[in-house]
């Protein structure tokens, strides 16, 4: 449920509820709504995201990363240096979101984009675990770079590794939406335009 507060309206002498948290609610267009083997068809479809956090006075800060994802938690990596804003904020504050926008094409003479996007709420903890730190650079690098030799890699790794930083979000809810939600098939339509037709207003009248 929406967390709310009573809040005194001096003005009127009234008390009135103040909205203070809108973390669970749910999409409003049911009919646009995916399924969430559908949202996880869109996050596996998208090479990036964009990560969302915010500090402790609620400043937010939305910058991409190049997630994969492995059963119930994401991966990305990051600069193990000290004074990333991005890092800075999930030490703070881990509770972060990811966004995924897995296509997006303009139907102008509808007044309408067909889009496909997820949504991945969840909290973030740095991996400290070399053995898991490992395992989700292979992970990152099978995702992002899968026609680079393990000869390669392992030059990259020798000269790189110490300087990267692997945060893993525990996934805590995903949705998914997309504007042909109703005519979803797997495997198409995520790589194909759905055309679903004018809003009832604009049948009949003339592009």
């Amino acid at each position: 449920m929406v967390e709310k507060a009573l809040a005194n309206d001096a003005s009127q002498g009234v008390q009135k509820e103040e909205l203070r948290s809108t973390a669970d609610r749910k999409l409003r267009r049911k009919p646009r709504e995916l399924t969430r083997e559908q949202a996880i068809e869109v996050i596996e479809a998208t090479p990036h995201a964009v990560l969302s956090t915010a500090d402790l006075d609620g400043n937010p800060y939305g910058v991409p990363v190049s997630p994969v994802l492995e059963g119930d938690h994401i991966y990305f990596h990051s600069t193990g240096m000290p004074g990333g804003r991005k890092e800075d904020n999930m030490r703070m504050n881990p509770k972060v979101s990811l966004c995924y926008v897995a296509k997006a094409t303009t139907l102008p003479e509808w007044y309408s984009v067909d889009f496909a996007s997820a949504v991945v709420k969840g909290t973030a903890s740095p991996v400290t675990d070399e053995k898991e730190k490992r395992h989700a650079m292979d992970l990152i690098l099978a995702r992002h770079a899968p026609q680079n030799s393990k000869i390669r890699n392992d030059v990259q790794f020798k000269n790189r590794y110490p300087l990267v930083a692997v945060w893993k979000v525990k996934i805590e809810d995903i949705q998914g939406k997309a504007r042909g939600a109703a005519k979803w098939v797997k495997g198409k339509s995520i790589h194909e335009v759905q055309d679903m037709g004018p809003s009832k207003w604009l049948i009949g009248v003339p592009k």
